[in-house]
């Protein structure tokens, strides 16, 4: 169910703080509604709408130059690890564009710019995808702690030599840590595996009272979480040279966590069940 932006904001930010989304979807959404309008300044976005805004990504629309140049543009610039998709040139991604660890990340880069004017003293520059883009997504990659997701941005994008504005029109996320997102993708049946899953097991499975994992591979350190799918942690290890971990459920409410372990050659994501 889609969350509506009800408040005006002054400015853009995609916020790390992603781990309040609904506790029954995968896929947190947020349509702005009504689209909002930006020019000629920084934009900050809360993504997960608590009135918090948070230093981590920034949208900027610049005031239109004149002079020998004229001209404008739209920027993006990530700090604190966040990235965007693309590089010099951040990718105007279409609806269904999968967006994973795969991509190319940068931490700024310009969507579009134009400069015009005198060619002997200003070349003629029109750089970037984004072409007065109506319906294109911007992939996001957003750390949280040692977690990271990956969500979409959808904007509409103009620039000429004396004007450029951006619309920003919905956003979503995959509160699931390390798993992709397609752009455009606003809800999702279920909970998704990794490709790293089975490197391993949990059982029972649906759990009790007890939970064991095992590991394949020589794990020299393992760290080991489990949270429920709003992220919120309910156990967390950290084991040297093991495969094999007895993890104690008896206190565990009844539904569906989310067991992560990270060594040095993997990082796995996979699904338990607790039944009382």
């Amino acid at each position: 169910m889609k969350k509506q932006l009800l408040k005006k904001l002054s400015g853009f930010i995609v916020t790390v703080l992603m781990l309040s989304g609904s506790a029954n979807a995968q896929i947190v959404y947020t349509d702005v509604n009504p689209d909002t309008t930006i020019a000629n300044r920084i934009y900050y976005l809360d993504l997960n709408n608590d009135g918090t805004t948070d230093d981590s990504i920034r949208l900027f629309v610049s005031r239109p130059y004149i002079g020998e140049c004229r001209g404008s543009k739209v920027s993006i610039f990530a700090i604190n690890g966040n990235t965007v998709s693309g590089s010099t040139y951040p990718l105007a991604m279409n609806i269904k564009d999968t967006i994973s660890s795969a991509l190319t990340w940068s931490a700024s880069g310009d969507l579009r710019y134009i400069r015009s004017g005198d060619p002997t003293s200003c070349p003629n520059d029109t750089l970037g995808y984004w072409t007065n883009a109506k319906d294109y997504y911007l992939g996001l990659k957003l750390i949280v702690g040692t977690y990271t997701y990956y969500g979409w941005l959808r904007m509409q994008i103009t620039v000429d030599p004396l004007y450029a504005s951006g619309i920003i029109k919905d956003y979503a996320y995959n509160s699931i840590p390390n798993q992709p997102i397609l752009a455009g993708q606003t809800s999702v049946t279920g909970i998704t595996e990794n490709i790293s899953a089975s490197s391993i097991s949990l059982y029972p499975n649906p759990a009790t009272n007890y939970l064991t994992i095992t590991l394949q591979g020589d794990n020299k350190k393992a760290e080991v979480t489990i949270m429920d799918i709003t992220g919120k942690i309910f156990y967390s290890t950290t084991e040297n040279e093991t495969q094999e971990l007895k993890i104690n459920t008896k206190d565990f409410a009844e539904g569906v966590y989310l067991v992560q372990v990270k060594s040095e050659d993997f990082m796995a994501t996979k699904k338990l069940v607790v039944k009382k």
